[in-house]
């Protein structure tokens, strides 16, 4: 059994060059995921905290944003509650990004890697990361949250793993149902 007390540093399998058809078999499996193990409604619920003025035009930036099913979640709730919200993603796997562009053209989506945002993106108010900060060693992540503390206007929002055995395990058998990818 692996050793939860501690990230793991062994790569995913969306880290791997894949085939673009199990990879966005693997990203509408992942949508499900988060849709129904509540992945979308914690960074929800984060992003609505911060955002207090219903007259201005947030710009959301998510970091690492896959096939940007998060994004999507945050743009229904915001049309919902009638906040004014612009969507930018950036991910360094171009197969995401036009899964993200085919998907949702309505939300801006930028290959790119941490200085894509850092160099390009002046400003955001605020900056979103989810499932993405655990590839991350501790001194790397303490240096990116400085650093996404540097271009946010508003606030983060970070919504990544709790290392478990109920989490690894529920996975495994939601990676079983999903035959196996």
């Amino acid at each position: 059994m692996p050793d939860f007390t501690k990230r793991s540093r062994l790569p995913e399998l969306m880290d791997s060059p894949v085939p673009k058809d199990l990879l966005f078999k693997n990203l509408r499996e992942l949508e499900i995921l988060n849709r129904y193990l509540g992945g979308h409604k914690t960074s929800i619920e984060g992003i609505s905290k911060l955002i207090t003025d219903k007259d201005k035009i947030y710009h959301v930036v998510d970091l690492g944003c896959g096939g940007g099913d998060t994004l999507m979640a945050i743009d229904q709730w915001a049309k919902k509650n009638k906040i004014k919200i612009r969507l930018t993603g950036i991910d360094k796997n171009r197969d995401v990004i036009d899964y993200l562009k085919i998907k949702h053209p309505e939300i801006t989506a930028l290959i790119g890697d941490l200085d894509l945002f850092f160099h390009k993106i002046h400003k955001a108010d605020i900056v979103h990361c989810s499932l993405f900060c655990h590839h991350f060693d501790d001194d790397e992540l303490k240096n990116l949250i400085k650093a996404m503390y540097n271009k946010v206007e508003t606030g983060l929002v970070i919504n990544d793993l709790q290392r478990s055995p109920a989490a690894y395990y529920s996975t495994k058998a939601f990676t079983f149902l999903f035959n196996g990818s």
